[in-house]
């Protein structure tokens, strides 16, 4: 309740809610009580505010007497109220974070027990040896390729999973990444499994993405120094945009009404002579691509084709002037293949760029690296990448040329 410290409040949360059966939550008494304390929460701060919360006890008290499974929630509900008073005693201009723990640990409770009761299990995740390795090695391969699988499955249900849904989550993790994991953010990682418990009891088709994402954070705190805590934390940030991109391309596929555009035939003559800087190759195919994609009366001074190429360029200049480590700058080309397919699926016109861009990173995630390590493995990644940046540019280039919109 000092501190706030999310993995207490996991771990405490965790303890109490798996004691004993799963209860029924949604007839049960303990549920009005944590909506009392949410709407004292959201309240203003003054006397009345906690003379409410501190009649809590007797309510807690009756709702231990009509049912004693609940005996160890109302234990330390009851025992959280009276630190808080003494706390409000020793500390007023404190209470109010003091009670925001208060209500997260309630809410973690809750959120828990309700997972319970739908059949979930608090045993500690499993992580197969894939995602300990992925996580381990920051391969981004696996990475795209692990969150397309969970995306097919959420998507492979009777009625798909809202993208709302997930990105309820999928926010709260950006916030975090935001404050570049802080030890704030990433106590409130710890938090968030509970939160994903309570998701999933309420819609059963977030179990896939729920249960590695239970497992990812599981991994996050294995180890004990802060430094890698963070490392680790931000490749769940980027595992999850995946998923959400993913998710997404499933979602406008499965509903659009539009027929789905299929990729042109590419010419891999012409593509391969463009990869290894070949002016000619690059400006005739960077032609004929613009020609194939029709976009009619879409202004794209800020859309999907220039964000395309303006990501892998930014990307790449990022890269030569941080001091990025080749292994996330392979991770964030990794990163750009469910972003690609997340603007094909909004505008199938842009399939033809998709396959390309798709093709030429992988040609160059594949062959860049194998025998040179550290900056001259990052140097080589970024000699290999420029003919597809500049290929890209062409293609944006004379997308405007063919348009008569910027004639």
């Amino acid at each position: 309740l000092c501190q706030g410290e999310g993995g207490a409040i996991f771990n405490l949360a965790e303890k109490v809610a798996g004691q004993g059966q799963p209860l029924d939550l949604t007839k049960s008494q303990l549920r009005n009580i944590y909506g009392t304390l949410k709407n004292l929460q959201s309240g203003p701060a003054n006397t009345e505010m906690r003379r409410q919360l501190w009649l809590l006890e007797p309510r807690l008290v009756y709702t231990l007497s009509r049912d004693n499974r609940l005996e160890a929630l109302v234990r330390v509900l009851r025992n959280g109220l009276v630190v808080l008073q003494e706390l409000y005693s020793s500390a007023p201009e404190e209470f109010d974070r003091y009670f925001a723990n208060y209500v997260r640990l309630a809410e973690a409770i809750v959120g828990l027990q309700v997972y319970r009761q739908a059949g979930g299990s608090l045993e500690k995740p499993s992580v197969d040896d894939r995602l300990r390795k992925a996580i381990e090695q920051d391969d981004g391969k696996v990475l795209s390729e692990l969150a397309r699988e969970i995306a097919q499955k959420t998507a492979q249900e009777e009625s798909s999973l809202s993208r709302g849904q997930v990105r309820t989550l999928y926010n709260k993790v950006r916030t975090m990444q935001a404050d570049n994991f802080s030890p704030e953010s990433l106590s409130e990682l710890q938090r968030l499994r509970a939160i994903l418990s309570y998701s999933t009891a309420r819609e059963p088709k977030l179990k896939p993405l729920f249960d590695v994402l239970n497992a990812i954070i599981a991994l996050v705190f294995e180890p004990k120094e802060e430094n890698l805590q963070r490392l680790r934390a931000l490749w769940l940030a980027d595992f999850f945009e995946a998923v959400v991109a993913w998710q997404t391309v499933a979602q406008y596929r499965k509903g659009s009404r539009r027929e789905e555009r299929q990729p042109s035939k590419l010419d891999m003559t012409a593509f391969d002579k463009a990869l290894q800087g070949d002016g000619n190759a690059v400006t005739t195919l960077a032609e004929k691509i613009a020609k194939e994609i029709r976009i009619s009366g879409q202004d794209l001074g800020s859309g999907p084709l220039r964000t395309v190429f303006t990501m892998l360029k930014q990307e790449a200049a990022a890269a030569r002037f941080s001091g990025i480590s080749a292994e996330k700058f392979r991770r964030q080309l990794w990163l750009m293949l469910p972003r690609l397919a997340y603007a094909t699926a909004r505008l199938p016109e842009l399939a033809p760029l998709e396959e390309l861009a798709r093709l030429g990173l992988e040609k160059v995630l594949t062959t860049s690296g194998t025998s040179t390590t550290g900056p001259e493995q990052l140097k080589e990644m970024l000699e290999k990448l420029e003919p597809l940046i500049d290929l890209l540019e062409g293609i944006v280039a004379f997308h405007y040329i063919n348009n008569p919109k910027y004639i």
